[in-house]
Formats: C-alpha cells, sequence, structure tokens
C-alpha cells in the first residue's frame, strides 16, 4: 500500500507536469496516443490527412478546439473503418439477409461514430461564432 508520504509527494510533482506549453510543442505530441492505438503507419497517415483537413477549417488554435478536432477526426476515422469492414463482408449486397446481425451491428456503430462526430461539430461551432475571450487581470495597486 502506498504511504501518505508517498501519495503527497506524487500530488506535489505532478504539480510541476504540465505537458507542452508551445504550440509546437502541442502539435508535435498531439497525435501521440493515436499513433500507439492504430498500429499501422498507413492507417497513422490517413488519421493525420483527416485531422489537418480538420484543422485546415478551423482558424482558432485553442486547447478546446484541437480537443473537439480530435475527436471529430477520431469518429471520422472510426467511421470510415465500419464502412470499409462493412464493404469487405458484403461485397455487393451478398449474405446481408444470412448476416442480418452483423449488418445491425454495423448500423449501431455508424450511428454512434456519426453522432460524436455532429456533437464535436457543433460544439466547434459554437466556439467559432463565439471565441472565449482572455481572462481580464486586474493590475495590482
Amino acid at each position: 500500500m502506498t504511504s501518505l508520504k508517498q501519495i503527497e509527494a506524487n500530488r506535489r510533482n505532478a504539480l510541476k507536469s504540465t505537458g507542452p506549453r508551445t504550440p509546437e510543442g502541442r502539435a508535435a505530441i498531439r497525435l501521440n496516443a493515436v499513433s500507439q492505438l492504430r498500429g499501422s503507419s498507413t492507417l497513422r497517415d490517413s488519421f493525420r490527412k483527416i485531422c489537418a483537413d480538420l484543422d485546415a477549417a478551423s482558424h482558432l488554435q485553442t486547447r478546446e478546439v484541437n480537443l473537439l478536432i480530435d475527436r471529430m477526426a477520431v469518429a471520422q476515422w472510426n467511421l470510415r473503418q465500419v464502412q470499409l469492414c462493412e464493404a469487405l463482408l458484403f461485397p455487393r449486397n451478398e449474405g446481408v439477409i444470412d448476416n442480418f446481425a452483423l449488418l445491425d451491428r454495423f448500423s449501431v456503430c455508424k450511428t454512434r461514430f456519426e453522432s460524436q462526430f455532429w456533437e464535436a461539430y457543433r460544439t466547434l461551432e459554437g466556439l467559432m461564432r463565439n471565441p472565449p475571450r482572455p481572462p481580464v487581470v486586474d493590475p495590482q495597486p
């Protein structure tokens, strides 16, 4: 069991760990988790292209915007993967009747990923219409 002293030391160290602070640093690590999850370099490149396309559409560069763009990219990438699997398993509607349960599962997945994409899109659209203002700091006398 971890001692109370060790827990406090961990908390103090965590306060020092703020991650990358510059836009270049954030951009450099942005897709680290995705690259580990996705594995294949072809898949990684496909995902990076989706992210780049979505980034180009946004004129705001804030942490919130980047998170929403990442969420949209993941949803779009997952949707494409489901569509590819569906096309490979059911070429020209062959075997659809025999695999109705699997086809239904694909439909559920597509609906979920589309919902995730559009939810993030609507949030991003709201941020772009009403960008957050920087906090006002009162000068000390």
